[in-house]
């Protein structure tokens, strides 16, 4: 069996509690979402990428000799290879966390983190409505049973004040401690990234949250494989 894979590379996790930490990445390609503000719009078809047998997927992996994989995408949930690639590469690795925006509900997994990104309103392609985007809908309930079933991190793409009540509201709902609530500056490139810095910083002591770096967009811009 070929696993289509985006991209497999070693870097550190440049996001959320484990910002800093040596990690493999695993992108598994496809996403319905299609985020304007997205920094990897490359992965967002099914068929981006390489086929990997799955051994050799593994052999790979392993080669870096790292105890830390994140598997991301795209949209993990939402490949249909998710769940061999995961069952495969659990013996490999110590810790385990799955990147998603939480559109699906997946019960089991062998995980040690998933974290979520709810998209916000800000995510939406331009002069796109809501309402005609179901995919885009945040669906409470749905999170809820994620959050209740996994250890989590809940990470908000932010840019301004103006992006705040929506996530206040969505954290009340989900009645999420703020201590696992994030704010990450909304960013594709370094130059955004530190215009937003200050402000999602000021935005964290404002609420309460915890603020998350995009280590590898504040390090390395818009590139791929890092």
């Amino acid at each position: 069996m070929q696993i289509r894979v985006s991209e497999v590379f070693y870097s550190i996790q440049g996001e959320g509690t484990l910002s800093g930490t040596p990690s493999v990445f695993v992108r598994l390609p496809g996403c319905p979402l299609r985020c304007r503000w997205c920094d990897s719009a490359y992965a967002w078809e099914y068929d981006n990428g390489e086929k990997f047998k799955i051994d050799e997927l593994s052999k790979k992996c392993s080669s870096y000799n790292c105890s830390h994989l994140v598997i991301t995408g795209g949209e993990p949930f939402t490949n249909p290879d998710f769940l061999f690639v995961l069952e495969r590469l659990r013996g490999v690795f110590e810790h385990i966390t799955v990147e998603t925006a939480g559109i699906e509900y997946i019960s089991n997994l062998p995980i040690d983190l998933l974290s979520i990104s709810p998209k916000l309103s800000n995510s939406l392609p331009q002069n796109t409505q809501r309402d005609i985007e179901p995919k885009h809908i945040v669906d409470a309930q749905l999170l809820r049973r994620l959050i209740n079933s996994y250890n989590y991190q809940l990470k908000f793409v932010v840019k301004d004040q103006a992006d705040m009540p929506e996530v206040v509201s969505l954290v009340k709902q989900l009645q999420s401690p703020a201590s696992r609530v994030m704010l990450m500056p909304e960013s594709r490139d370094t130059d955004e990234y530190m215009r937003a810095f200050k402000t999602v910083v000021e935005l964290c002591i404002e609420y309460g949250y915890r603020f998350s770096p995009r280590l590898h967009i504040q390090l390395w811009g818009n590139r791929r494989g890092v």
